[in-house]
């Protein structure tokens, strides 16, 4: 009776371990998704970022000092990534993200700051929803803000 106990106990110890695994690799993948994006965006391999969003997504950007959005199809935000001269290479970076994932959807908010070339541009905060589909991640709505004020990472 006694290994048993303590083969209970092990299973009992271990199981919830197994879940945090696979909680911090599903939040790995998803994490690595958004920064293969802000990768590509930075290379300007735009069909490599068309491989990452979902067909159906939509792009929404809005500025602290207005109200009104400015929503994107995802072949609009492409031709503008494509567009970019060389030398102000769209450069986005992420810190601090959160991510909450519950079965075949994740949720993204991480404070972000952005450089046109060398120059800092702006920061904000991105909310990027994501989809599991076909055993990876799929983006299906990225929005943002944007400002120049209080900006803490100027990296």
């Amino acid at each position: 009776m006694r290994p048993f106990l303590a083969l209970a106990a092990v299973v009992t110890l271990v199981a919830p371990c197994r879940a945090v695994a696979a909680q911090s690799t599903a939040r790995d993948s998803v994490l690595a998704t958004v920064q293969q994006a802000f990768d590509l965006m930075r290379s300007r391999d735009t069909a490599g970022m068309r491989q990452l969003f979902d067909s159906t997504a939509r792009l929404i950007g809005v500025r602290d000092t207005t109200t009104a959005t400015r929503a994107r199809t995802v072949s609009q935000f492409l031709a503008s990534v494509a567009s970019t001269p060389a030398e102000r290479i769209s450069d986005e970076r992420m810190f601090d993200p959160e991510v909450r994932i519950d079965g075949p959807v994740a949720q993204v908010w991480t404070y972000y700051t952005f450089r046109s070339g060398t120059t800092f541009s702006h920061c904000g905060t991105d909310a990027v929803s994501l989809i599991r589909s076909g055993g990876s991640w799929r983006i299906v709505n990225f929005i943002w803000n944007v400002r120049t004020e209080r900006c803490t990472h100027r990296e």
